[in-house]
């Protein structure tokens, strides 16, 4: 699993330096169209410009979050160390030899051992036409050969499995909408918020710095990415000049990557981070089932060896599918994903039609599977392997085989009914104490009419009292 390369922001720096005018320039925006003539009828990826600040993000020809040039470079080099790991010959430690496919243009061989998932937004879909393209060697294609069709699996995208907690099935029911907000207002007003405010107490001199050369914080206590020693680094990496000292810039991004990645460890020695940890893994579990079911599937295919398995699956994701992803299993430990990262996850044969071997890798280095016997087998036989069952019992095997549909219709329906992560239905007033935390909005604008209620009220019985002193 990827993430999409580098994007542009959701944000205009000037909405973080009031003062700043540059702006994003953009020279690539991918979409696939379907090209139709009379003979023939075939997909082809159109390049689209957008006009001179008619965008969104002031002062731009970009639209929203679409990706960077810089994309292309990040993704081919992560499909070359995909091709060097693993496609590299026909010895048995590689999948198939990509090298010789690509030298006899037998691209129809190769894309068969390869099955690419996508979240439906333009910058994941770059990422995979970049990979693939890559992989498959089509821009050294020979021209008088006919250059394969690129495919992936895709979704809707109010229907991603790679972001299911904006699922638009499940926010239509109303103990998800609350379950989400007795997580989220558990997790960062007892856990997370108390160790930002530690944490900006320690940075206090570097915020003094970026606010007196004109820098604006974006409250967002509920958000991961507004703060800007988190975002600047966006800014910085789409090759925008920010207006501060070297040595402020880079003290407030330091802060940022702690910033972005607080969250509980069960390994802390903190009673509250051992209390939170099992929190945190519970839900993040939860949201990444369609992510899981999509793996186990392809695993599935692959142990029954059933002739359409897959020897390579890509998914095309976000940067929150792989922190909840990892999360889900105990794996993350809060070095927050950046642009094209990945993480891989092998599987092995012994030889024995019944016995699979995993492992998993995240930027490159071998990471433990933290849960059931595999730290035992990691020590006793000295290997970086562990059993497939393992995997299957403590994630996988809990996957149901259904629809992200029939996911989104029955279990998110119940979550509070069922005390999911112990999260359980409450009082009226509790209930309503949590949404109005989350939408402050509806507070105000009850205070509001309250007030106003009360001065029409005196209003009008300062009216009667005069009217009967006259009388």
């Amino acid at each position: 699993m990827t993430r999409h390369g580098t994007r542009t922001s959701h944000r205009s720096l000037s909405e973080y330096f009031a003062n700043d005018t540059q702006f994003y320039e953009c020279d690539i925006a991918t979409i696939t169209t379907r090209v139709n003539t009379e003979t023939l009828t075939y997909s082809a990826p159109m390049l689209q410009h957008y006009e001179d600040d008619n965008q969104w993000l002031v002062h731009s020809n970009c639209q929203l979050q679409q990706s960077w040039p810089t994309l292309l470079q990040q993704h081919q080099q992560n499909a070359q160390i995909i091709s060097d790991a693993y496609l590299a010959s026909d010895a048995k430690h590689h999948l198939f030899n990509a090298h010789s496919n690509n030298n006899n243009h037998n691209h129809n061989n190769l894309t068969s051992y390869i099955q690419s998932y996508t979240s439906n937004y333009e910058r994941c879909m770059l990422s995979s036409i970049t990979l693939l393209s890559h992989l498959l060697n089509i821009s050294a294609s020979n021209a008088t050969h006919i250059t394969p069709l690129l495919s992936t699996i895709t979704n809707d995208v109010s229907f991603n499995p790679y972001a299911p907690w904006s699922n638009a099935m499940c926010a239509q029911q109303p103990q998800f909408t609350l379950w989400r907000n007795y997580t989220t207002i558990d997790m960062f007003d007892a856990f997370i918020i108390p160790r930002r405010h530690q944490l900006m107490r320690e940075y206090a001199q570097t915020l003094r710095e970026y606010e007196q050369h004109g820098g604006r914080v974006i409250d967002a206590p509920y958000e991961y990415h507004e703060h800007p020693s988190f975002r600047l680094a966006n800014f910085y990496c789409n090759g925008m000049d920010i207006p501060l000292p070297n040595h402020t810039f880079f003290s407030l991004i330091e802060m940022g990557e702690k910033y972005a990645s607080i969250q509980p460890h069960a390994s802390d020695d903190d009673e509250l981070a051992m209390e939170y940890a099992p929190k945190w893994q519970c839900t993040n579990f939860f949201y990444s089932i369609p992510m899981y079911l999509r793996f186990k599937t392809e695993i599935e295919a692959l142990i029954q060896r059933n002739a359409n398995a897959k020897k390579l699956v890509i998914h095309s994701a976000h940067d929150s599918s792989i922190v909840a992803f990892l999360s889900g299993m105990a794996m993350y430990h809060g070095s927050f994903p950046y642009f094209a990262q990945f993480l891989t996850l092998e599987i092995y044969g012994t030889g024995s039609n019944d016995r699979f071997l995993f492992r998993f890798t995240h930027r490159g280095e071998f990471v433990p599977f933290p849960l059931g016997n595999c730290s035992v087998e990691y020590a006793v036989l000295d290997t970086q392997l562990c059993d497939l069952n393992e995997l299957w019992t403590h994630v996988f095997g809990r996957v149901h085989n259904a629809t992200q549909r029939t996911w989104a219709n029955e279990s998110c329906a119940t979550l509070l009914d069922d005390c999911v992560c112990g999260y359980c239905a409450r009082s009226s007033e509790e209930s309503g104490r949590v949404q109005s935390v989350v939408q402050p909005y509806s507070f105000f604008i009850g205070m509001c009419v309250g007030v106003l209620l009360c001065g029409m009220t005196y209003v009008v019985v300062s009216y009667i009292r005069r009217w009967l002193n006259a009388n």
